[in-house]
């Protein structure tokens, strides 16, 4: 359940910082393909606006004139349904076109965020726990049973059915998803030193 509504973007749009810290690292040494059509609207999503140049890759990366050019030619059709389905925008501009994401785009973006959505796991743990407890009325139960099923595939642990924990940094994915879920004022996230059942969590998620 996504619910667009109100969101803080700001916030929202710190989620897609890797895809778009990884893809401009990349297009600096050179793309070695097209992107799909879920990673343009990831990039797009995380960029807001950005150049076609920058989206495709120079002649020498594809080996051979007739697999450059269908190559091209499948990244344009792409390109072109996204545009049909209203999900981006293709402007002229004197420098050359740019690609910018609509509201539509957006969202379809942060559907596939939430698929592929993952926690980064660092060298070595800080011995901090994060909790998120949540109080959400019985009217608002999709959002609740969506927001505890997306914690549950980021890999939370459940303490109880309104306790979830985690060892590693998750912020702005806990409020990434209080945000879409629609439940940002029943949502508190915690970061505790002790917990009284640590013995079992560190079991759980393998660490010393």
């Amino acid at each position: 359940m996504i619910n667009t509504q109100g969101v803080d973007w700001e916030k929202v749009n710190k989620i897609f910082t890797p895809e778009k810290e990884s893809f401009l690292q990349k297009s600096k040494k050179t793309l070695e393909k097209y992107p799909l059509a879920k990673d343009v609207l990831i990039i797009t999503a995380g960029l807001g606006i950005v150049s076609l140049a920058l989206l495709m890759p120079p002649l020498a990366i594809i080996v051979g004139k007739e697999a450059k050019r269908a190559e091209k030619d499948n990244f344009m059709k792409r390109l072109g349904r996204l545009k049909q389905q209203k999900f981006v925008e293709i402007i002229d501009k004197p420098e050359g076109p740019i690609v910018k994401i609509t509201e539509n785009g957006v969202k379809k973006a942060l559907q596939y965020k939430l698929e592929t959505m993952a926690l980064k796991k660092p060298k070595k743990w800080d011995g901090l726990w994060r909790m998120v407890v949540f109080d959400v009325p019985e009217e608002k139960k999709r959002a609740r049973d969506s927001f505890r099923r997306y914690l549950n595939n980021l890999g939370f642990h459940s303490l109880n059915q309104s306790v979830f924990v985690h060892p590693f940094p998750c912020f702005n994915e806990v409020e990434f998803l209080r945000q879409i879920c629609d439940t940002g004022k029943e949502v508190t996230y915690i970061v505790a030193k002790t917990i009284e059942s640590s013995t079992d969590l560190k079991k759980h998620f393998g660490l010393k």
